[in-house]
């Protein structure tokens, strides 16, 4: 990620993150995301969760991984455990794993 979309992301989190236990014990900061903060150009796919989607976010294309917690709060856990696996495989990423972003 070059430094000019870092110094985005971190400008749209100053601030405005929050910490979450987990069911498991274990604790997970996420920013505060809005869709709107994303430009949907496609559906990627489906999963029991939700959709993935193609989109551009800090003037970069990511894939939005989306769930509606409103409708499925039993999920939360769940992705967020996602958020902490993909932290513990940070030197995997973008080598046999996709980067990670940003949660929220």
């Amino acid at each position: 990620m070059d430094t000019k979309s870092k110094s985005k992301i971190q400008q749209i989190f100053s601030g405005q993150s929050i910490v979450r236990q987990l069911s498991n014990g274990l604790t997970v900061t996420v920013g505060k995301l809005s869709l709107h903060d994303f430009e949907i150009r496609e559906v990627l796919g489906e999963c029991r969760k939700g959709h993935i989607f193609r989109a551009v976010w800090v003037d970069e294309q990511v894939a939005l991984k989306t769930c509606d917690l409103y409708k499925n709060p039993e999920y939360e856990d769940e992705m967020l455990t996602e958020v902490i696996v993909y932290e513990a495989l940070k030197t995997l990423q973008g080598v046999c794993i996709p980067r990670f972003k940003a949660a929220g």
